[in-house]
């Protein structure tokens, strides 16, 4: 039923969008990954103030329901695994047994999945940080070496899959992103 659910997302009705409003569509699909990308950014952050001081505000909001494994999935997926994309470069026909993936596709799919992994490690540190602080241990500078690798992994992992992105398709995201952000 997941992978029902991710091929039939719909674009304002219709399983594919028209090609004349084509890189609007994609851009769309691209707003939620790109306010991913702003909060891995405040994340990052809150884990280099000092003495952990904001490590509670970076797991509160990694504990949001976007960034549970599934729904990120879904997120990355609507954006770039929709089997019913009408354009030819971004159908994913592989995935009805058709085509074989792109060298993009799988490095992108590659890069979802390395974020993923480091998103998860770093919640698990956070979380770890914020046990032994409670606690009353004491932490060092070197307590927080992994959590600042993988808060740099998650950013890399971000911004690597974003440079895939057709830049044109990138500068309307976020010009609609600025647009939402700057009506509320």
């Amino acid at each position: 039923m997941d992978q029902q659910y991710a091929d039939n997302v719909k674009y304002d009705g219709e399983l594919s969008t028209p090609s004349s409003d084509i890189g609007t569509a994609y851009a769309k699909l691209l707003i939620p990954i790109l306010s991913i990308r702003e909060d891995l950014r405040v994340v990052n952050e809150r884990i280099l103030e000092p003495n952990g001081s904001s490590l509670s505000q970076a797991q509160s909001l990694l504990n949001q329901p976007q960034y549970q494994s599934k729904e990120l999935k879904r997120i990355f997926n609507a954006f770039a695994d929709n089997i019913y994309y009408s354009d030819p470069d971004r159908a994913n026909l592989y995935l009805a047994g058709g085509a074989t993936p792109k060298t993009a596709q799988s490095l992108a799919y590659l890069l979802r999945n390395e974020l993923l992994t480091s998103l998860d490690d770093l919640r698990t540190e956070i979380a770890d940080l914020i046990k032994d602080r409670e606690k009353g241990g004491v932490t060092t500078a070197s307590d927080y070496s992994d959590l600042i690798e993988y808060g740099k992994k998650c950013n890399d992992a971000m911004s690597q899959y974003l440079a895939l992105v057709p830049p044109d398709e990138l500068k309307l995201a976020e010009k609609i992103l600025g647009d939402r952000i700057r009506q509320n």
